[in-house]
């Protein structure tokens, strides 16, 4: 599979990951054993970047990855997250203090089994807390040999810059796919003008660009229940325009999922990081790799894109969001 480096580091990843948020209950339960075959099954196709966070499950998903990855630590490329306390389904705060990002990571290494975390994220800026001193803190880590690389999540250009001149960052990893294009027009020049690569989460707009999207009607274990754009009256307008780039992915012979990702790998050097639940699903995403998209297509489905309605997240979380 083909790989690139993450940001200015070397570390090499594949150019897709996987993101294991949806393996520990995100959006309805699932069988540790199922999750953790899934996740062998993840690793046996190449795809080497995987994606979890201290919150996922209250460490149950670093647990997760730290039973199934045993023996093949260094077949695979750990990126995961502090910064969230609390319960992920409410009641959450940020905590950027120095300390607490050493407190992390000792956590985080223990549950997943390892003595080093490759890429090592904030999961959202604290905004109680200089960016400067919880990038020093991760920093220092760094030089300690505890972390490979920095990266910071959702956070916005200004954030980027200051974090910048206190360690380097080599990755942001922001929301970004057909259902949530936001960062094109001002963020992504930045990202490639500074050698930042974007790991864009939720690339299939949290199931809104697949096959499924139909279908959707989230239960009420589902975290979706709580976002706007699942939610009528949006939810109804976006099935239709999910539906429309379904029929241009029948068009080009492909399923929208797989065109889906392929327009954000071909909209630049970018590593989206698709979750499932589902082997046939893993699979149906790797063949995104082999999709070549004409520049009139691409722009066709960023047109498409701008029609999303909706916030992507409720009023509570998206009180954690860094903008600029």
């Amino acid at each position: 599979m083909e790989q690139i480096n993450l940001g200015k580091s070397d570390i090499r990843v594949s150019r897709m990951g996987f993101g294991c948020w949806g393996l520990s209950g995100a959006y309805g339960s699932i069988a540790a054993g199922e999750a953790e075959r899934l996740l062998q099954a993840v690793a046996d196709t190449g795809i080497n970047f995987l994606d979890t966070a201290d919150v996922y499950g209250g460490g149950a998903n670093e647990e997760l990855l730290g039973r199934a990855l045993a023996g093949r630590r260094q077949e695979v490329v750990l990126a995961t997250k502090f910064g969230y306390v609390g319960d992920e389904m409410g009641g959450l705060r940020i905590d950027g203090r120095p300390e607490y990002v050493v407190a992390a990571c000792e956590a985080s290494l223990r549950r997943l089994r390892t003595d080093y975390l490759d890429l090592y994220y904030l999961h959202r800026v604290d905004k109680t807390v200089p960016i400067t001193e919880t990038v020093g803190a991760m920093q220092r880590l760094k030089d300690q040999g505890k972390i490979r690389a920095i990266g910071l999540s959702e956070a916005g250009i200004a954030t980027l810059q200051k974090a910048g001149r206190t360690g380097r960052i080599d990755v942001l990893q922001s929301e970004y796919s057909l259902a949530t294009p936001d960062l094109q027009d001002r963020v992504l020049p930045f990202l490639e003008e500074q050698g930042i690569t974007l790991a864009a989460f939720s690339p299939l707009g949290r199931g809104m660009l697949t096959a499924l999207a139909s279908g959707l009607q989230p239960g009420s274990d589902d975290y979706r229940r709580l976002i706007p754009r699942f939610q009528e009256p949006y939810l109804s307008h976006n099935i239709r325009i999910a539906e429309q780039m379904q029929d241009m992915a029948q068009q080009l012979g492909t399923s929208l999922a797989i065109l889906s990702l392929g327009w954000i790998l071909a909209s630049g050097n970018h590593i989206p990081i698709p979750g499932t639940r589902k082997l046939d699903h893993l699979r149906e995403n790797c063949r995104a790799l082999e999709l070549r998209l004409s520049p009139d297509i691409v722009q066709q489905l960023a047109s498409l894109a701008r029609q999303f309605r909706g916030a992507r997240h409720n009023p509570a979380n998206a009180a954690f969001y860094d903008v600029d």
